[in-house]
């Protein structure tokens, strides 16, 4: 069966033989595709609690404590979302700006270089120690 591309928006559902698709966006806009089968995905590490699963079509954050998945919730999305917006990187950055220009200047340049808004960028900075 062919599809016109204009019945291809968000919440459509498609019926195949095998299942029903229904077009979902991700919260950055984009579209993924669904694969058939699903597949596992493995993360060998010594410190599980220190990595973050997050799904970009709920939103919803996750962390494992080396035996079961648990989501993240309140705070500890807080601190999640600082450190993707706020990277290493960055850091050093910011507290050039804070030392050069105070607090409205590490903001300003927060905001500049993560597209965050002013409440997310205070909490980074904040959360930095400045």
């Amino acid at each position: 069966m062919t599809v016109q591309a204009v019945s291809l928006k968000v919440g459509a559902c498609f019926r195949f033989k095998t299942a029903v698709r229904r077009i979902t966006p991700l919260r950055t806009g984009e579209t993924v595709p669904v694969l058939n089968e699903s597949v596992s995905i493995v993360l060998e590490t010594n410190a599980p609690r220190r990595w973050a699963f997050v799904d970009l079509e709920s939103g919803e954050v996750w962390s494992h404590d080396g035996n079961r998945f648990e989501p993240i919730k309140g705070t500890g999305t807080h601190a999640v979302k600082n450190a993707i917006s706020c990277p290493k990187e960055l850091e050093t950055e910011l507290i050039e700006a804070f030392k050069a220009g105070g607090r409205v200047a590490a903001v300003k340049l927060h905001r500049t270089r993560t597209g965050s808004n002013l409440p997310d960028a205070v909490a980074a900075i904040k959360s930095l120690g400045l």
